[in-house]
């Protein structure tokens, strides 16, 4: 990584005098800093100076996650498991290994590591959280694997009627009649720009067409550029969807005279990977001849689920849109031969001498890539300045050397390849003297990463590559995977929440449980001081629990599973604390005459219900600031009545208990609601919640302010030894009103009013 590792360890300011332990933490220190502002490089080049004067388990762990930031999962894999191996108890090492896993789709193996943890750390929320999606994974790939063949087709394209769709008056975007026309894709790319949607007939008619022309290509795909004509290569672009545009500004929109290729990875990461999919979709249809397109390791079926092109479809189609997509890119081509001289693939070469172009073109590529052998290769692999080959980084294909390359280019008659694959500062870099070259078009990769995009040009017949760099350009904040709100209903999850609500009607009687729709902060508070209530609603919360997890993601699935976390904080996280200081509520009267006179939103709660209705069933969040303000003022005027009162009848601490449950249980609604986008802004109201402070006791006990007591639930304890990166700020965050501010009950009660009626 350094040129001259003593300059760079002077900057570390180490003493002579120290010993290699002291010396290693400095630059421990040194390399946290490093990895706190993102600069992973640097930060793994400096770990493993401090592992080079005193190893431990911690360094090694801290590398890891500096190469799982990279996604060199094979090194991320190689060093937590030196970790383990150095401290067998050190449960970071093996968190670290599963992440690594994980992302390398090894999910048995990930399980393994997940159960350890989780097993050290049951009450780790983000460990039990990973422990479950991974047995979700496993179990899944299972019952596919028992009733599938090698790549038995999912989708029969036959039969979708997209033309029987209708396309209400209503909708102002582009409509595709007749041939596809150049007009029909800039609409819609101007359409995209507004963050407007494609309208599911014309997304349905491309992915059929798009499929019934790629099914009939050929593995690699010759191209002949005349002499005199420019063609123009672009790499990696995961779903920056304005930097594809910014492409088309700076060096003109694809035409047959302005021919492209993009080199794979279209899909992932960004948050507009649907709109640059149907963009590149569009102009393979509208210049067959003249627009190319190659799979990336991105556009398969693992690297999606993982990394959210899926969840994306999901929340702006459907679920079978999904499908439909998984089918498509396995009939993409793997590689393009320009002239017979540039030969042009995602990842790299071989893991073997002797590959030829007719091996190339002999491959199967109608399935998900496999872990070896030429098509993995040719999507994994990347070059490495020494000679021969080296296990890779990534965990899958090879590194491979000068002599490889010049060996391939002789054998095949080649004078370069260029691949993409990795991220450069430039966007770009030259190999192997010129034989490999690395093209990457996703400025600012990952929106965190600095790095300039980059396209290639050539021009027949020298086809002597010349590059031009570019920024990123600035996009709509958008966080990947936000949820639209097109109608997407999630019937499994829905059943699960129906299952909650019926099962409280039957173990804690029917009147009981809906009755606490219409309670007051206080009687709501006092129902959980029974014992026996508060067990039993929590194991129907963990049944609950249990169903949604063999649920596919959706919607209405990730509102509820991330809206759970409210109830983790009564069921999980204080469950002791609320069983000690809970029953002493049941000496407390109602408040309802206080309540009154404070706030004339009594129907707060149906108001937030009927909001509900409307999110779910229309997307229709126009009343939704209005109805949370009145929910929050009626939670604030519980807590002027009832929390002074609590603390009178009981003691100080069980009314810091309430005020913190209520505080995190708003906490984590405001988090749910910034990431899920339904309004512009956290209502002023809801945040008087935070700042609620116990009026000062005539005689000041040991506690006074609750609201600077330390927090309830800890963060996460996995990532203590890297340091944590700040959060992110949302400036213009969103409520989703569906989530009652008073308690944790309606989470799902209103679900299952909803799937009710």
């Amino acid at each position: 990584m350094f040129d001259n590792e003593e300059a760079a360890l002077a900057m570390c300011d180490l003493n002579d005098s120290e010993s290699a332990v002291e010396q290693s933490e400095k630059i421990k220190d040194f390399a946290n800093t490093f990895f706190k502002n993102g600069h992973y490089g640097l930060a793994a080049a400096y770990y493993t100076m401090a592992i080079d004067h005193h190893p431990t388990a911690v360094l090694y762990a801290n590398r890891s996650m500096a190469h799982l930031r990279r996604e060199l999962y094979g090194s991320a894999l190689e060093d937590s498991s030196t970790a383990i191996e150095l401290d067998p108890t050190y449960i970071k090492g093996y968190y670290r290994r599963a992440a690594a896993n994980m992302a390398l789709g090894r999910y048995k193996k990930a399980l393994k590591d997940y159960a350890t943890v989780v097993k050290a750390r049951p009450k780790d929320k983000d460990a039990v959280a990973k422990h479950s999606e991974c047995s979700k994974i496993v179990k899944r790939i299972a019952f596919e694997r028992a009733i599938a063949t090698d790549h038995g087709k999912k989708v029969d394209f036959d039969v979708i009627a997209y033309d029987a769709i209708p396309v209400d008056d209503k909708y102002q975007g582009p409509r595709w009649e007749g041939d596809l026309s150049a007009e029909f894709v800039l609409e819609m790319t101007n359409h995209f720009k507004k963050q407007q949607a494609l309208h599911k007939k014309y997304a349905y008619k491309i992915l059929v067409h798009i499929y019934e022309f790629f099914k009939k290509q050929p593995t690699l795909v010759d191209i002949k550029v005349a002499d005199g004509d420019k063609f123009t290569i672009c790499g990696d672009v995961h779903g920056q969807f304005y930097d594809l545009l910014n492409i088309f500004e700076i060096n003109g929109r694809p035409s047959e005279e302005n021919p492209y290729l993009f080199n794979g990875d279209f899909v992932d990461r960004g948050s507009f990977s649907v709109e640059t999919i149907f963009t590149l979709f569009a102009y393979k249809l509208l210049y067959p001849n003249h627009f190319y397109l190659s799979r990336g390791n991105h556009e398969s079926d693992t690297m999606n689920k993982m990394y959210g092109f899926e969840g994306e479809v999901k929340h702006k189609f459907s679920d079978s849109v999904a499908v439909i997509f998984t089918e498509v890119f396995c009939h993409l081509p793997l590689c393009h031969l320009i002239n017979e001289k540039v030969f042009v693939c995602h990842g790299g070469l071989f893991n073997h001498d002797g590959v030829t172009l007719d091996d190339i073109r002999n491959t199967d590529r109608v399935r998900q890539p496999p872990d070896e052998g030429i098509m993995c290769d040719l999507l994994w692999s990347d070059p490495q300045p020494i000679d021969g080959r080296t296990p890779s980084k990534r965990g899958v294909g090879c590194q491979f050397g000068p002599d490889v390359s010049q060996k391939f280019c002789e054998k095949n008659g080649i004078s370069y390849v260029v691949r993409s694959h990795e991220v450069k500062p430039e966007g770009f870099e030259k190999h192997h003297d010129g034989r490999v070259y690395t093209v990457f078009s996703a400025p600012n990769y990952c929106d965190q990463m600095g790095n300039k995009g980059a396209f290639i040009r050539l021009q027949a017949p020298a086809l002597t590559p010349r590059f031009t760099s570019f920024s990123a350009v600035p996009h709509p904040d958008v966080p990947p995977m936000a949820p639209s709100t097109h109608d997407n209903p999630d019937t499994c999850i829905g059943h699960c929440a129906l299952s909650f609500v019926e099962s409280i009607g039957t173990q804690l009687g029917p009147e009981r449980a809906v009755s606490l729709l219409q309670l007051n902060y206080n009687d709501f508070l006092r129902a959980f001081s029974n014992t026996t209530f508060f067990e039993t609603f929590c194991g129907i919360y963990h049944n609950f629990q249990n169903c949604a997890s063999s649920c596919e993601p959706g919607y209405l699935h990730q509102m509820l599973m991330r809206s759970s976390e409210i109830i983790d904080h009564y069921c999980v996280y204080n469950r002791k604390a609320i069983a000690t200081k809970f029953p002493c509520l049941s000496r407390i009267a109602p408040s309802e005459d206080c309540l009154k006179s404070c706030t004339s939103h009594h129907s707060a709660v149906t108001s937030l219900i009927g909001n509900f209705r409307h999110l779910a069933m229309s997307g229709d969040t126009s009343q939704a600031e209005k109805y949370l303000e009145e929910g929050c003022e009626y939670v604030i005027c519980s807590l002027h009545c009832d929390v002074p009162t609590i603390a009178h009848t009981c003691d100080f601490d069980t009314a810091n208990l309430v005020i913190n449950l209520t505080r995190r249980s708003f906490d984590s609604m405001e988090s749910l609601s910034l990431d899920m986008g339904a309004l512009k802004k956290w209502p002023k109201m809801c945040e008087d919640i935070r700042t609620y402070r116990l009026p000062q006791p005539q005689t000041a006990p040991t506690q006074v302010e609750v609201i600077a007591a330390a927090p309830i639930v800890p963060t996460t304890p996995l990532a203590d030894d890297v340091p944590k990166q700040a959060a992110p700020v949302v400036q213009n965050g969103a409520v989703v009103p569906t989530l009652t501010p008073l308690t944790v009950y309606l989470l799902v009660l209103i679900v299952a009013i909803v799937w009710r009626y």
